[in-house]
C-alpha cells in the first residue's frame, strides 16, 4: 500500500482528514503523521510540536499499514 491507496482506504472507512497528515503539508498537530526521512518511513502522533509513539519502517507499505491500524482500531 502506498500513501495514495491509504488515503483512499481512509476515505472509504470515513476517517476524518483531521485525524491524519500523510504529506507534511498543512496542520500536523494532534494527528497521526507520516514522514519519510532518508530511507525510513516514520509514523508518529504529533501534539504541541512533539512526536509521540514513533515507529520507523523500511517500506512505505509497512508505514501505511501502521497508520491504517492506528486509525481504524
Amino acid at each position: 500500500m502506498n500513501k495514495s491507496e491509504l488515503k483512499s482506504m481512509l476515505e472509504i472507512k470515513q476517517i476524518p482528514t483531521y485525524y491524519y497528515n500523510l504529506d507534511g503539508i498543512g496542520e500536523v498537530d494532534q494527528r497521526v503523521c507520516l514522514e519519510k526521512e532518508g530511507q525510513e518511513w516514520i509514523v508518529f502522533y504529533s501534539e504541541r510540536g512533539k512526536r509521540f509513539d514513533i515507529k520507523r519502517f523500511n517500506t512505505e507499505d509497512e508505514a501505511c499499514q501502521d497508520i491504517l491500524n492506528r486509525l481504524v482500531e
